[in-house]
């Protein structure tokens, strides 16, 4: 199997068992159907921009495209956002976002407000202070939307065809479109995780930017706990090839991190509230038993010393490792909740909240596919090599 048919088959895999609760929850008994169609078109899709050179269209090679697309995306959510307020049960992403921001900057430490359904506030204090533009002048609706055009205008800069491809791979997915319209900031992450591993990548050789990149990426990585492991999977990729400038990365932006979460955790020890991002840690716990946890643990640690093996210069590969190091801890969670019960049924599938966790890390694969995507010239793989 190259390069390309296995990250193709795992990105097929999770858009369309992630698609399921969708078709699971409009067509019930007979969703099936509709779903293999869905599948089908998705395979074309990923056929036709594997077998297309799409740099001999002079509109691929334009910025235009994916512009558009953030653009059409913005304007759609524009319409559709406030719809998915009034639902029976709206999505607690976008509060999640935007209360804890409103009360920091009222003086007030951003946990000690509750979501409208009581649930527990995931995301850290980095990430929310950091969306704070966006989500304090009522433009949440444009979360997504902004970041998607971040992360293509990143690829884009590596070759412009490639910035819109990513938006094929992306766009097409109902859960993409499903977590865009609600905002979901776990999708905003990944899209600032591809921009930032593209800029650690191209920019290993200068310490100073480096550097830089490492405060940012600690900052972005405060989005969750667990999400520590995101500047430490680019760290591990950079000590293929300069262990000194790796060392600094991951120090600088796990220092960072550790910080942010130490300055908000002891004010709110002071103040005797519960330090809400760490719930996602009950959550892991409570949807598996200790023995499913080691098994788990156990298969992460496999996983990561393989896809570390087969890491090298090219940013594929980056995208690849820092892929895997994400998608099995919390897929395992998202898995879990769907296998809850002792027999699966269609409302199980159908009211599949975890689905996210199985999703949210799409971008950095669809990121290498990108990358890996083969033309008409037998083009494979993109070395970024600037030694």
């Amino acid at each position: 199997m190259s390069k390309w048919k296995w990250p193709a088959t795992l990105y097929l895999g999770i858009v369309l068992i992630t698609a399921l609760p969708f078709f699971a929850k409009r067509f019930a008994e007979g969703f099936l159907w509709p779903w293999a169609a869905y599948a089908f078109a998705i395979l074309i899709l990923l056929i036709a921009t594997e077998r297309l050179d799409l740099r001999k269209y002079k509109i691929a090679n334009s910025n235009l495209p994916w512009l558009s697309g953030a653009f059409i995306l913005a304007t759609l959510n524009f319409v559709l956002y406030p719809l998915t307020r009034t639902a029976a049960h709206p999505s607690t992403a976008p509060n999640a976002l935007i209360d804890p921001a409103v009360a920091f900057f009222e003086g007030q430490h951003p946990y000690a407000v509750t979501l409208f359904d009581g649930a527990p506030i995931s995301p850290g204090p980095g990430w929310i202070i950091l969306n704070a533009p966006i989500t304090l002048t009522g433009m949440i609706f444009a979360l997504i939307p902004v970041y998607m055009g971040i992360a293509c205008y990143a690829v884009s800069r590596i070759e412009a065809w490639r910035g819109n491809a990513l938006v094929l791979f992306l766009v097409p997915s109902i859960c993409f479109l499903q977590m865009n319209v609600v905002a979901h900031d776990l999708l905003g992450f990944s899209l600032a995780g591809v921009a930032l591993t593209i800029a650690a990548h191209q920019q290993r050789n200068n310490m100073l930017v480096i550097t830089l990149i490492a405060i940012l990426s600690g900052i972005v990585a405060t989005a969750r706990l667990p999400f520590f492991l995101f500047p430490v999977a680019i760290a591990t990729c950079l000590f293929r090839t300069d262990r000194a400038k790796a060392l600094v990365f991951a120090t600088v932006a796990v220092s960072v991190l550790i910080a942010i979460h130490g300055i908000f955790y002891l004010w709110a020890d002071r103040l005797s509230l519960f330090y809400q991002p760490a719930h996602v840690f009950g959550r892991a716990a409570n949807s598996q038993s200790p023995a499913q946890f080691i098994v788990v643990i156990a298969l992460w640690i496999v996983i990561s010393i393989y896809m570390w093996l087969r890491t090298d210069s090219s940013l594929s590969s980056w995208f690849l490792f820092v892929w895997a190091i994400l998608f099995v801890p919390f897929a395992t969670i998202g898995f879990a909740e769907l296998f809850r019960g002792s027999e699966l049924s269609i409302n199980d599938i159908a009211n599949w909240e975890g689905k996210g966790y199985v999703y949210f890390t799409v971008p950095f694969l669809a990121a290498a596919l990108v990358l890996l995507v083969r033309d008409r010239q037998g083009q494979l793989d993109i070395k970024l090599v600037e030694d």
